[in-house]
């Protein structure tokens, strides 16, 4: 992760594609924790500065408990342009606000 570190300081936005087998436990610490980074670096760091964060697993669906769904799976894959309305919108809120 401290090779990585340098590509980091130039990122806006972060998609953070790390595998949680219980996503509501991954929390913004546990992304600091697997990168070796500290709430201290934020500064460093214009994703964090921004809280721009990203993760494929905030929508879920549980139907058959502990199976958990995610929806980036199984709903993004018929439904892109809502993904890309989505990012869009997560990117430049403005685009969006002035539809």
């Amino acid at each position: 992760s401290e090779a990585l570190k340098p590509v980091l300081e130039q990122l806006d936005i972060v998609i953070d594609l790390t595998y949680a087998p219980t996503p509501a436990s991954y929390t913004l610490d546990t992304f600091l924790s697997t990168y070796n980074l500290t709430n201290d670096d934020a500064s460093r760091y214009p994703f964090l500065t921004n809280s721009k964060v990203l993760r494929v697993d905030a929508a879920t669906a549980s139907l058959f408990p502990p199976i958990i769904g995610l929806d980036w799976f199984e709903d993004a894959i018929p439904h892109p342009d809502a993904v890309l309305a989505d990012l869009v919108a997560y990117i430049v809120p403005e685009a969006i606000a002035n539809k």
